[in-house]
């Protein structure tokens, strides 16, 4: 049964949560969440929004602590960032899956 976050989510934030988990580099489910992360990129691609929106998405992810973002090869080059949930972040991935 599906349960709903204690954050309050607006769809594009349940989008990018999802795309996080389910991905072309991750195979999570809500049961077995392997890898909570994958590039900033893959996240944007695979929530099917646009660039620009999906960055206030981010943001207000990053704000309401359900995830984290952080330069992976350290270059400051956009295709290096990665997003990664929080364990909030997993929780809410984990009631909008289930």
């Amino acid at each position: 049964m599906k349960t709903e976050p204690t954050i309050n989510l607006t769809e594009m934030e349940r989008k990018l949560i999802i795309a996080c988990v389910e991905n072309q580099f991750n195979c999570g489910t809500a049961d077995d969440v392997r890898s909570a992360g994958t590039w900033t990129w893959n996240a944007i691609e695979e929530s099917g929004l646009n660039p620009k929106q999906a960055r206030g998405v981010i943001a207000s992810l990053i704000k309401k602590g359900l995830a984290t973002e952080y330069d992976n090869e350290g270059r400051g080059r956009a295709d290096d960032f990665c997003l990664n949930l929080t364990k909030a972040g997993i929780e809410a991935y984990r009631s909008i899956a289930s």
